[in-house]
């Protein structure tokens, strides 16, 4: 919502947000796996500044994959906010003037304007990013190996770790159906359950 305001620098910030989702993620992950070290990692070295402990960020099992996830949310984060930018600026100015006229509060205007209107946007935005879930192999690759004790062995890295590593080629392609099949699933139930707020909106 800051983002769809036409305040001055406004498109530079546009441009810093969406600058990570065109990086090549190998690139982004070389990056990380400095940012996350041990002992010399940016993120260490603002913990100590604050009188943090250490974090063992990638070599702990409590704590590597949600590493991969700040990562992998701060990489796709550009892009959501460009579809959710257009989905708002695709909203009619006229409903928010009649809101206001009709005496409600921002809050108000949000929850029965904007939000039920971005409905077609967010249904979207779940699906892609669902897909793109199943999808992540580049991080996992780069800064983990699938470890540490398989921690980050997600199911497409699974996937190539028995067709390419095993060479069970039989057995990847029944894992890449099963990946399509709980996708379509997901996508399916997803826009049944978007249509169903749409009606009751």
């Amino acid at each position: 919502l800051l983002l769809d305001r036409t305040a001055a620098g406004s498109g530079f910030f546009r441009t810093a947000f969406f600058l990570p989702t065109i990086t090549s993620i190998i690139a982004i992950a070389v990056v990380w796996l400095w940012v996350y070290d041990d002992a010399n990692g940016l993120a260490n070295m603002l913990l100590r500044l604050v009188g943090l402990k250490p974090v063992r960020w990638l070599t702990s099992p409590k704590t590597s994959l949600l590493s991969l996830i700040i990562m992998t949310v701060w990489k796709n984060a550009g892009y959501h906010m460009v579809v959710f930018l257009a989905g708002l600026q695709a909203i009619p100015p006229s409903l928010h003037e009649a809101a206001t006229i009709d005496g409600a509060s921002p809050r108000q205007r949000f929850r029965y304007v904007t939000w039920p209107l971005l409905a077609p946007t967010t249904v979207f935005v779940l699906v892609t990013n669902t897909i793109f879930t199943f999808q992540v192999f580049g991080p996992i690759y780069v800064m983990t190996g699938g470890g540490p004790v398989r921690s980050t062995s997600v199911i497409v890295y699974y996937l190539y770790q028995r067709a390419f590593e095993f060479q069970e080629m039989g057995y990847a392609s029944a894992v890449a159906w099963v990946i399509f099949l709980i996708l379509i699933a997901l996508t399916v139930l997803q826009m049944r359950l978007a249509r169903k707020r749409e009606q009751v909106w």
